[in-house]
């Protein structure tokens, strides 16, 4: 389930990837018909949808695919065509003039279309998109508005439009620089621009290799329109390979997202992701940074106990006392020469008879770090409850008079929300916008977005969410929520799959709320040890939880990650005999590999309580995300939970507070995740530059001292540090911004934690 998303991108890519021009065959969709390798138009009809391996071209559908590799040259032949295929997958040239917008794909030139008047019954008024009108207003009510409709008023809506008409009369912004043209989304088209002029920054999909650089392509996307499979759009806005020229492997292994493959001339992308297995090294390599099969070596010089830097061990503190490992790799006593436990802690006990420090005042000792209380009288962040303090923050308490001081600068009782919607209802009483556009007439108040009445909506396996045509594939019981990528309903603490959710299938146990499967007493139970049943009251597995091994009984282990209550996650007490190649710290590939279950990032990893279980090993008691089979939603970026284990990143692991305090060369101050609280904890750490930035795909398994981050790109959060230091933590490319951090798996949002991560 880890890699879930990364398979279905995956398979998306691969269907797009379809030979043509030289002999090959092509997919075209609904209204066309193959005829001498490209899609044409079937029996007059105009074409809204293209199948996969095609893009729409006025009202046809263009092949995107390029020749095999079969060893013979194609040479593009246009002699005599103003446009369509050149015969080698390319293009000759497009339609760009709106009055002869279609390429006749017989005689490959430019034609008109017979125009076909659109008017919906609720139109009143305008332009029937054919030159003539959907009707003319009465004298009572003379304009006529953007949505179609007669007004007495005519309102200018210039809502993300930089040029042309404001629907009364007026213009939008200025005019467009010398050379440029105005389009019909209101936008400046530079005068280089060769492809249709609406394409060009329509927010849809990267328009490559038409004279001009279009805004929608953003940095190099992964996929863009009249390149080939294995292309991409250049910051020069040129179609050019993904793959490094050095590439010698099959052209589809190549950020496949299921194979690191090795030894292949350039390094693959995929092999940022160690969970994925290697493809072309043998026996015990690994595959290295330059993409070159190789051994790890592990490295215990001056080390006498802790990690090798492979996944080993230098050696166990056996002496009775000196039983500790310090951060140095020396074995210490609890006591001597300093208390063990301040190496990690900034505060509280020390375990030998003193305390590792005091916290300053309005800050209180929290699992060894001082964090800042907060006023018990103040409605920050818990808008809608009950301040400790005994005031409140709930709408209705300016009529009781109950109202903490804070309440109306904390919490509008209702402030306009037009996030995601360009038309319909605000939340207050106002609009978000109309829908002007001839094809996008009307308005979905659902979702708040204009959608083409003339379209075929798609909902199969959807309950809600956008069903493809602006509209909604339907709206979600009380009490559960639409999760957008799968566009399934479930309540908003659910963890798993959200398809999952009253399937009729199994009973899904561990998802953070009840399954109604369960109450049936579903004969297959998910997410719980065999043989264990589901409590149909909380949604938990009925099974003995355990933080350490000591909490198990006689021939038990305690084992695996388990949903509990918020974003805890506890393992579960197991009948199993520990083995050596388990134990903690050996290497795995599985979670099965390691008696306690839990595979982390290639090592095993031993349940914890708190940071004492750990202070023969020399780590920290930390959260990691439940690794591998345990838990995954698709809509998820913030981690699911977690679960504490010893574990411990490279770095002196000193408390924090920015990197000025980090004196080490190459450490950050990060933000580690305390095994008892689920809080950040700041350590100075030397994050993985492995992983630093890397893409983590959604709900992902960074390394323990990095957080995956949304980015501007919804399918492509990172590996981000943290900044607690704020933008002085950042490179100069980079923005201290804030993230969510810990929703705590409740359906209110006032009491989520979030800390601030430098995104690229």
């Amino acid at each position: 389930m880890k890699h879930l998303t990364a398979m279905i991108l995956g398979a998306a890519s691969a269907a797009l990837i379809l030979a043509s021009g030289c002999g090959g065959r092509i997919q075209c969709g609904p209204g066309t018909i193959e005829r001498d390798g490209q899609c044409v138009v079937a029996e007059e009809e105009l074409v809204t949808e293209c199948g996969p391996g095609t893009v729409k071209d006025g009202a046809t559908c263009r092949s995107l695919a390029t020749s095999e590799d079969t060893g013979e040259t194609c040479t593009p032949d246009c002699s005599g065509k103003e446009c369509g295929d050149d015969g080698c997958g390319g293009v000759c040239d497009y339609c760009a003039d709106d009055a002869e917008p279609f390429c006749d794909l017989e005689t490959y030139t430019c034609v008109a279309l017979e125009c076909v008047p659109a008017c919906p019954p609720d139109w009143r008024c305008g332009d029937d998109g054919c030159g003539g009108t959907c009707g003319e207003c009465p004298a009572e009510a003379p304009f006529c508005s953007p949505d179609h409709a007669c007004v007495e008023e005519c309102v200018p809506d210039c809502d993300g439009r930089a040029c042309g008409g404001d629907g009364c009369g007026g213009t939008c912004g200025g005019q467009c620089a010398g050379g440029e043209s105005c389009n019909e989304g209101g936008q400046c088209v530079p005068a280089g621009w060769l492809c249709a002029p609406s394409a060009y920054g329509d927010g849809n999909i990267c328009d490559c290799a038409c004279g001009a650089i279009d805004p929608d392509c953003g940095d190099s996307p992964d996929f863009a329109a009249n390149c080939g499979p294995y292309q991409t759009c250049d910051a020069r806005g040129e179609c050019a390979d993904k793959r490094p020229a050095e590439w010698t492997c099959a052209p589809e292994r190549y950020q496949d997202s299921f194979y690191c493959d090795c030894e292949c001339g350039a390094p693959d992308p995929d092999c940022e992701d160690v969970q994925l297995p290697v493809s072309g090294c043998l026996g015990d390599t690994s595959c290295n940074l330059d993409g070159t099969c190789g051994v790890c070596t592990p490295d215990c010089d001056g080390r006498e106990c802790g990690g090798d830097g492979c996944g080993g061990s230098c050696g166990l503190c056996e002496d009775a006392t000196l039983p500790f490992c310090s951060a140095t790799g020396a074995c210490v006593g609890q006591c001597d020469p300093v208390p063990a436990v301040c190496a990690i802690n900034e505060c509280g006990d020390d375990g030998c008879g003193g305390s590792c420090g005091t916290c300053a005042d309005g800050a209180a000792c929290v699992a060894g770090a001082c964090v800042a209380e907060q006023d018990p009288s103040s409605c920050d962040g818990i808008c809608g409850q009950v301040a400790p303090g005994g005031c409140s923050c709930q709408d209705g308490c300016e009529e009781v008079g109950d109202c903490c001081a804070d309440y109306v600068d904390s919490c509008d009782t209702c402030v306009p929300d037009c996030t995601g919607r360009v038309c319909g209802d605000d939340g207050c009483g106002g609009a978000c916008g109309t829908c002007a556009d001839a094809i996008l007439s009307a308005c979905d108040d659902a979702s708040g977005q204009c959608y083409d009445p003339m379209c075929v909506p798609i909902c199969d396996g959807m309950t809600c969410g956008d069903d493809g045509c602006g509209g909604s594939c339907g709206t979600c019981a009380a009490g559960l929520s639409c999760f957008a990528l799968s566009q399934n309903c479930a309540p908003p603490e659910w963890i798993c799959e959200p398809s999952a959710y009253g399937d009729g299938l199994a009973c899904d146990c561990g998802c953070g709320a009840p399954d109604p499967d369960c109450a049936g007493g579903a004969a297959m139970v998910n997410n719980c040890p065999m043989g264990a049943s589901c409590d149909m009251m909380t949604g938990s597995c009925l099974t003995t939880s355990c933080l350490t091994d000591f909490d198990c009984g006689q021939g038990e282990l305690c084992e695996g990650a388990y949903w509990r209550s918020g974003r805890r996650f506890t393992g579960a007490c197991v009948a199993r005999t520990p083995t050596m190649i388990g134990m903690a710290g050996s290497a795995c590939v599985t979670n099965t590999d390691c008696d306690s279950g839990l595979c982390d990032l290639g090592t095993c990893r031993a349940h914890c309580r708190t940071e004492m279980d750990c202070l023969s090993s020399g780590e920290l008691c930390v959260g990691i995300e439940p690794p591998e089979t345990y838990y995954l939603t698709l809509d998820a970026v913030v981690a699911p939970g977690w679960v504490s284990v010893c574990a411990a990143p490279p770095g002196d692991l000193t408390s924090c507070a920015s990197d000025a305090d980090c004196l080490e060369p190459g450490e950050v101050c990060a933000a580690l995740v305390d095994g008892e609280s689920l809080t950040p904890r700041y350590q100075c750490t030397r994050p993985d530059p492995t992983f630093l930035n890397a893409v983590c795909g959604i709900s992902p398994q960074c390394t323990m001292d990095l957080q995956c981050a949304p980015t501007s790109d919804p399918l492509a959060p990172v590996c981000a540090r943290a900044c607690p230091g704020g933008q002085a933590d950042c490179p100069a490319n980079e923005t201290c911004t804030s993230i969510l951090f810990n929703d705590q798996n409740t359906a209110s949002g006032s009491d989520d934690v979030s800390i601030a991560v430098c995104i690229p």
